[in-house]
């Protein structure tokens, strides 16, 4: 789902018709949180290699990934108790599914890209590398960020979620990364998007989320 060149410019229409399929409806809502550690073992990777797949071929996916959806994916599967809720949106029907599918791609190329160089750049890479902040990648990154939040305050007047009108693993994988950029100073951007803001908020909300946030730091 990768932009050609030149394509950002026509990017919030394009997504805007590819992502206003319809709403789905899941049967129920809630975010289930696994400790299943000890059902995986940490592998040494190589960091240069890109991952495609001729490179992820060479990996068994028994116990082993080193992309976090995918293990996220495998453990909603594989770890599912019976009469829980389907993040995967697999109790809507093929429809459900796709929905959940297509945003899920979404946050990876669209919203994944745009928001991260932020928090590298103002969190990790001073903290960990004593690295100034490049302040025009962050404005590169903003602007870009601008504009995929233009489009999901559009799909969230439609529906609750992005998914639909019940919480999936689609929104479920905006967390990480839109927490830690809510410890940087440009906050206030989601201020300018009142259905993302609400979402976002939606989503802290939620008791299981609470108990992952306690134990995440947040000064720095």
């Amino acid at each position: 789902m990768a932009l050609a060149a030149g394509s950002e410019s026509r990017e919030p229409e394009k997504m805007r018709s590819i992502y206003s399929a319809g709403l789905v409806d899941l049967k129920k809502e809630a975010l289930s949180l696994f400790k299943l550690i000890n059902n995986f073992q940490l592998a040494k990777i190589s960091r240069s290699a890109n991952v495609v797949a001729h490179f992820i071929a060479k990996f068994s996916f028994d116990n082993r990934s080193d992309e976090s959806r995918a293990i996220a994916r495998y453990i909603l599967r594989k770890y599912r108790t019976p009469g829980s809720p389907n993040l995967l949106g697999e109790n809507g029907g093929a429809k459900g599914a796709a929905m959940v599918d297509v945003w899920t791609e979404v946050e990876a190329e669209q919203y994944h890209p745009a928001i991260s160089p932020v928090v590298f750049e103002c969190i990790i890479f001073p903290v960990m590398r004593g690295a100034a902040t490049d302040q025009k990648v962050v404005d590169e990154s903003l602007e870009r960020l601008r504009g995929v939040l233009g489009t999901y305050e559009e799909r969230l007047s439609e529906s609750r979620y992005l998914a639909g009108d019940s919480f999936s693993f689609a929104d479920l994988n905006h967390f990480p990364f839109t927490f830690y950029f809510m410890a940087t100073p440009y906050a206030a951007l989601f201020d300018e998007y009142p259905r993302v803001k609400a979402w976002w908020e939606d989503l802290m909300a939620r008791p299981s989320v609470k108990r992952v946030c306690a134990n995440m730091p947040t000064k720095f």
